[in-house]
């Protein structure tokens, strides 16, 4: 119901596991630049896709497996509000490619310019074990070690 829709896929699942004092650093980004999901529908080849065809609609689940406090990591995040062309995949001048493969949890190259950012509005996620945060694949978002 949080979603609009019964009609649901899980597509990918990813365990970042931040052990106490050798966590990483996840730099500001957008996971729609990692997922370049389109439509179904859509006719083209990969080869011809354009950042027009991608349309991720995806979310993703943050599911806390130990209680997370501004201590050990949290998540950051910039709302709509404090970000407003965040509200789709953000211009290519945004985006920093560090380049190689975007596969695997030390693979963040596609970063954000963060002096393009209202890191000063950011927002720190803080849950319990258990709990559960959920955010749109266009949410700006990083955390510290």
């Amino acid at each position: 119901r949080i979603l609009g829709t019964e009609d649901l896929s899980v597509f990918t699942s990813r365990i970042l596991c931040k052990e106490p004092g050798t966590g990483k650093e996840i730099v500001w980004h957008q996971d729609s630049n990692y997922w370049p999901l389109t439509d179904p529908a859509n006719p083209k080849p990969s080869s011809q896709l354009t950042s027009e065809d991608v349309a991720p609609q995806v979310t993703s689940l943050w599911l806390a497996v130990d209680r997370v406090s501004e201590e050990n990591g949290a998540m950051e995040v910039l709302t709509f509000r404090a970000q407003p062309e965040s509200c789709q995949t953000l211009p290519r001048e945004f985006i920093v490619d560090a380049g190689g493969s975007t596969d695997g949890f030390d693979n963040f190259n596609l970063s954000l310019d963060e002096s393009k950012l209202n890191v000063g509005k950011r927002r720190r996620v803080t849950i319990q074990r258990g709990e559960a945060e959920f955010h749109s694949a266009y949410t700006i978002h990083r955390s510290d070690p």
